[in-house]
Formats: structure tokens, sequence, C-alpha cells
């Protein structure tokens, strides 16, 4: 099976769900929440609905694709679906539940197929700015509208390279020296209400709000899901980012990490603050 193809086939269900989203964005409710902090426990009537036109989608034009959801616990198709393959279609139908549910934009669906050794391909759609954004492995990223139906014939997409602030995602609580201008996700997000987040780094908004000056222009993972942060990371790096480990070393390949996640990743747009960034990572390993 063709990575594109797949992308293609399944694109306008994905476009659809998009639209859903948004227009039941005001009047969406949170379902029972799932362990962990204020982004890790949303869900909403969104993420089930959405994950289920896709796996309904899937299992009607590539039943033998494997699937790995985001929701695959609450998912009436789990025992029609298979999970292994050569390829593996991953989805999370809302990444950024929690800006979702708070009536945010900044929130995407996220689909990519990965191999044992890395992605193939990703696509983030925005639903807020009818577009979306993704990358096919060794051939670039690329952006286009919800118009626009044919990934393979739509315009190239690069990220300004010259921000240098940092974001530390939910999980990474750490403390950067005061050279570099960084904020927590989390702790941004409970002060004001919003914050930028990676889906803004992917899709090229890199400008912060009133709190810090300059560009974005990296962010630091914890325990990053290939669902979502692994999915928009590998989107950064087909656009000319770089995505490492913390210590500088190439991410492992897909089968050798436990769970789908990678355990610590770093994201840079330019080479001095990826150097500038290791040099503080590798100490916290």
């Amino acid at each position: 099976m063709n990575p594109d193809n797949i992308i293609n086939a399944i694109l306008p269900v994905l476009i659809q769900c998009a639209r859903y989203s948004r227009q039941i964005q005001g009047n969406i409710k949170g379902k029972a929440e799932k362990s962990g902090g204020i982004f890790e426990s949303a869900l909403s009537d969104a993420d089930l609905s959405i994950q289920t036109a896709v796996e309904v989608a899937l299992l009607a034009e590539f039943p033998g694709l494997p699937f790995f959801g985001e929701e695959k616990e609450h998912s009436y198709n789990t025992p029609y679906l298979t999970t292994q393959g050569d390829l593996t279609l991953l989805l999370d139908p809302i990444d950024g539940t929690r800006f979702f549910l708070d009536g945010h934009d900044s929130y995407q669906i996220v689909c990519s197929i990965v191999s044992d050794e890395d992605f193939e391909a990703a696509i983030a759609l925005y639903p807020a700015l009818e577009c979306y954004v993704g990358a096919r492995r060794g051939k670039g990223a690329f952006r286009g509208s919800f118009d626009d139906l044919d990934i393979t014939a739509v315009q190239k997409h690069t990220i300004d390279s010259s921000g240098e602030v940092v974001i530390l995602g939910v999980h990474a609580d750490i403390e950067l020296s005061r050279e570099l201008s960084s904020f927590g996700l989390t702790e941004h997000y409970q002060l004001k209400g919003n914050s930028p987040n990676l889906g803004d780094i992917v899709r090229g908004q890199l400008e912060c709000d009133e709190s810090y000056e300059g560009l974005l222009g990296g962010y630091v993972s914890k325990n990053s899901q290939h669902i979502d942060n692994g999915a928009l990371g590998f989107i950064v790096r087909e656009a000319g980012g770089i995505v490492t480990a913390w210590d500088g070393s190439p991410l492992p390949k897909i089968s050798e990490c436990d769970n789908r996640v990678f355990p610590n990743s770093v994201l840079a747009l330019n080479e001095k603050l990826h150097s500038r960034l290791i040099q503080e990572l590798k100490d916290l390993i």
C-alpha cells in the first residue's frame, strides 16, 4: 500500500470530520475525564465521533491496514481492526482537546502512517483555518486548503527558521537557563487561558502572545506520543527543522519504542537553537 494513496483516500473524510468538529464546538460536552493533568484528561464527543468515522472509512477502503487511535479503548470497531502489518495508520482525532473544549482555534486532527522504521506520511488538519499541513518521508512538507484533495499536487510548506522561543511540553517538567527564552505549556495555559503550542509551530504561526518577545523556534517533549507530537515533529523535520533525542542523537525507530512513545525529544527550527538546547538537556537525562 502506498502512503500517498492512503492519505488521499481518507482526506475527504478527515476534512468532513474537521468541519464537523468546528460546527459542534460551541455546544460540545466533555466526557468522563481520563487520568492525568488538564491536557491529558480531556475527552469529548468529537474525539469519539471522529475516530469512529475514520475507522469506518479505513475498514471500507483498506480493511487490511493496521490502525491505532487515541480512543481505542472506547471504540466500537476495535474487534474488526487489525494491528499487525508493514504500515500502520495512527490517529489523534482531536489533538488539543482541552483547547477544543475551551473554545479555542488551536487544535488539529492528526493522522499519520508509520512503518517499523519511521513515519512515512503525516497530515495535520486545522478546522478553524480550513487548511492542512503535512509531509511525506523524504519528499518534504506540503500545505493545502480543504478544497485541495490531492496531497501530491499542493504547494511546498516551509517554516521561518529564525525563532528562538522554546515551548516546554506538557510532561517536560524542567527549567532552562534564562539565556533561553522558554515557557511551560501547562503553566502558560493555566495563567492565560490559552497558549501557543506545537501545532502553531507546524503550520508556521510563530508569533508569541504579549508575554514573550520573538518567534517560536523550539519545543521540548518528554514522553512524546507518536500519534500527536511525534507526527507533528515529523512534519517539522520534513519542512527543514531538526528533531532529535535530548542528547542530540536520532530518535529511535518506531519499532524500538514502547507504547508508541518517544521517551525524550527536542525540536528546533535552526541549528543554533538546537545546539543550545542539547547543551542543557543532555545534563537532565
